[in-house]
């Protein structure tokens, strides 16, 4: 397979002594994204996951079936564990594309101003959203959430906004080449 001979000859020709963090970044976050969904389905099943039934777990049918086996309380944890899955998925697109986009615009990989401390934020605040979506029960709490969603958002659209402009070429002292404010100065 030539495209598959191309990739072993890529690997060969890459000068780097270590991947690029922020790339492997995408598929840590996506392990983060679906970790939820897991411990949903252990809970729905009451850790008998030979009784879960996988069939079409997002129908009305499934969730009212749920509901009437587990408590109140049960179902409502269930409720958000699967929501904080769905969001994290929802947001896996802006993270890759900022994560793709400050590459191609060259933007320095280490440090915190890098794309390497972009990355490591953009986790930690992912995280945070996370554990605060499955744990906060009530409504004024639950602003909390929406600050470290809003925050980790933001980060995002602050690297594809600058790699706009850097690929535009159209940043102070920032070449079509991609140098830019990511950059060490």
């Amino acid at each position: 397979m030539p495209f598959l001979h191309s990739l072993t000859e890529l690997s060969h020709t890459t000068s780097g002594t270590h991947p690029n963090y922020s790339v492997l970044a995408i598929p840590a976050y996506w392990i983060l994204s679906i970790a939820p969904h897991a411990g949903a389905i252990y809970l729905a099943s009451r850790g008998q996951l030979q009784d879960w039934d996988n069939t079409c777990p997002r129908s009305i049918d499934h969730k009212a079936h749920l509901k009437s086996t587990l408590s109140d309380d049960e179902y409502a944890t269930y409720e958000r564990v699967e929501a904080a899955s769905a969001n994290s998925l929802e947001n896996l697109p802006l993270f890759a594309t900022a994560i793709v986009l400050g590459n191609l615009a060259g933007f320095r990989k280490e440090g915190w101003k890098g794309l390497y401390g972009f990355t490591a934020a953009f986790l930690v605040l992912r995280t945070l959203h996370t554990i605060s979506y499955i744990s906060i029960k009530t409504s004024g709490a639950s602003y909390i959430r929406t600050f470290l969603w809003a925050t980790s958002s933001a980060l995002c659209l602050n690297v594809i906004t600058k790699s706009a402009w850097a690929l535009g070429g159209l940043v102070k002292g920032v070449s079509s080449s991609g140098a830019s404010a990511f950059r060490a100065e």
